[in-house]
């Protein structure tokens, strides 16, 4: 989200535009809303001309425009147990795909059926044929 131009930013404009469909669960909403507390991530949107201000309002709309899907079952093993909650989430929100930069989840692929676990680019790469990620 930092970068206007990067492929994280390209698919929440997809969500935000309605051509893909997000699932969150409430805690990982919850997740992103203290991390705009943390300074260090502050910093970091502010290097990118991205304020505070506007980091919340994004974070406000991509909420929105989420499916909320409430946790049940058990949650999928993964090497970072904190990061199993994203693993559940797409499982239970019945996600295609994970997308995510962190080794732990990525160190998931194949693991997690049927959900398919790649980075940023590597979803971009998969949805260039389907238009999704084509300017209106």
């Amino acid at each position: 989200m930092a970068s206007p131009r990067g492929a994280p930013a390209i698919i929440l404009l997809s969500v935000l535009r309605g051509r893909l469909q997000l699932v969150v669960f409430r805690e990982i909403l919850d997740e992103y809303h203290r991390l705009l507390s943390n300074p260090s991530v502050v910093a970091l949107f502010r290097r990118h001309g991205v304020s505070l201000r506007e980091l919340e309002t994004t974070l406000k709309d991509i909420a929105a425009a989420s499916e909320l899907v409430e946790p049940g079952g058990k949650a999928p093993p993964c090497r970072d147990p904190q990061d199993r909650i994203y693993l559940h989430c797409a499982v239970e929100g019945g996600a295609g795909w994970l997308v995510t930069r962190d080794g732990d989840l990525l160190a998931e692929r194949g693991n997690v059926d049927p959900v398919s676990i790649v980075t940023p680019e590597e979803f971009l790469a998969c949805m260039a044929g389907s238009g999704l990620m084509n300017d209106p």
